[in-house]
């Protein structure tokens, strides 16, 4: 018995000892002040850790939308120009976020075939000629049915008032392009009919009009978009798409961004 109360006490002094000696470790490595000063200056490579991952979080917000970001950094007008460079092997160019690309003219003709809605914008070099070869070219592509277009019909759609002996009426009938005539004031309740009425693969090529500049004819899209509840671009097909035909070419410039709005989804241009 005496053996075990010892056995006992020895084992309760050694638990007190490491105690003690473990608080006097903590009081003398922690003082009030840096417990409870919550300014105190932070080790330096803490300090460098947070600033790095706060860069690195607003370097992601800038790129993850760089045109909201530029909104935001110049009172919401934002704008760029770009110098397109025509030649005969590059005649056609795509505008994807905010920069114009090369693109082969059938990969461009297969995009404007699988939009739902084309606006055709001429730019000041307006040649007749150049808006009915595209024509003949697209309507050329949608009848031939290759890889990557949806079978479908072409249609123009013009104004009430517009003769179909025109030029551009010669082209639709000689490329079974049929043409509908629509007010232009009624997008929404007119060409929601005429599309009702038409199969998935049918896109509509609105009447040529004159550019007004990249900004007024983006908007004239984004509101027939809206009328129509589609998307604007053909990154996917059945949106509503823009071509801009003889644009602005090198050395002038062409305004791929302006006050916040993205010029014609393809460029098209005559050689």
């Amino acid at each position: 018995m005496t053996l075990a109360l010892l056995s006992r006490a020895i084992l309760d002094l050694a638990y007190l000892s490491l105690l003690i000696t473990t608080c006097l470790c903590f009081c003398s490595t922690v003082t009030p002040t840096a417990a409870y000063n919550t300014n105190q200056p932070k080790p330096r490579r803490a300090f460098l850790s947070n600033v790095a991952s706060s860069a690195i979080a607003s370097a992601v917000v800038i790129a993850a939308d760089p045109t909201q970001a530029a909104n935001a950094a110049t009172g919401g007008s934002v704008s760029s120009a770009q110098a397109i460079k025509v030649t005969p092997i590059s005649h056609t160019f795509v505008v994807s976020k905010g920069i114009a690309k090369p693109l082969r003219e059938n990969d461009a003709t297969r995009i404007l075939t699988n939009a739902k809605v084309v606006f055709v914008f001429e730019g000041e070099e307006k040649e007749e000629n150049a808006v009915g070869q595209l024509l003949e070219l697209v309507a050329m592509r949608k009848s031939s049915e290759g890889a990557g277009v949806t079978p479908g019909k072409m249609k123009l759609v013009i104004p009430p008032s517009s003769a179909g002996d025109t030029p551009l009426g010669n082209v639709a009938s000689q490329n079974n392009i049929e043409i509908v005539k629509v007010p232009s004031s009624d997008y929404g309740e007119v060409l929601s009919s005429v599309l009702g009425s038409s199969s998935d693969g049918d896109v509509l090529f609105m009447s040529p009009q004159p550019s007004k500049g990249t900004s007024a004819d983006a908007r004239i899209v984004a509101e027939c978009a809206s009328a129509l509840r589609l998307d604007v671009g053909g990154g996917r097909g059945g949106g509503v798409v823009s071509v801009l035909v003889n644009g602005p070419r090198a050395p002038n410039t062409l305004n791929i961004v302006e006050d916040g709005f993205e010029t014609c989804s393809v460029l098209w241009y005559d050689v």
